[in-house]
């Protein structure tokens, strides 16, 4: 049996990837205090432009 090679292999960068600014921006906002009791993803439409709401 050969040795898998895709841990080894070379991927290129996603075009869609965030900088480490925009990363940072993303975990500090996250991680304000106002968000705390919320879950990492909700389907609740309402909800989610209440969030967008906050953050203006």
């Amino acid at each position: 049996m050969k040795e898998d090679k895709r841990k080894t292999c070379i991927r290129p960068v996603p075009k869609n990837k965030l900088s480490k600014e925009e990363y940072q921006s993303v975990l500090n906002t996250v991680s304000r205090p106002e968000f705390a009791d919320l879950p990492p993803y909700s389907h609740d439409l309402n909800s989610q432009e209440n969030l967008w709401n906050r953050l203006d």
